[in-house]
């Protein structure tokens, strides 16, 4: 959730706490503001596809397409892991 966790960042002199927690949809889900989807597409992992398909506009750029821009970073990753692992 990039806008708490700005909102958090650029606020963290003006918290005092020791740790701050992003909760997601959670409001809106308690506040009726967006629908809940149903039990079995959380169980199954598929609650993003239900978000996505209930808003699209807001989450697609998020589901679609931010992982992809992060691929090549997680492939470095595992292979610098492979590579200790030789040594």
């Amino acid at each position: 959730m990039p806008r708490q966790e700005h909102w958090t960042i650029d606020h963290r002199d003006r918290i005092e706490a020791n740790a701050t927690i992003m909760v997601g949809a959670a409001f809106d889900y308690i506040a009726g503001t967006i629908p809940t989807p149903p039990r079995w597409m959380g169980r199954i992992g598929l609650e993003w596809l239900y978000r996505l398909l209930s808003e699209p506009q807001r989450l697609a750029n998020r589901y679609l397409i931010e992982p992809w821009a992060l691929l090549p970073l997680m492939i470095s990753d595992v292979w610098q892991c492979v590579l200790c692992r030789k040594m």
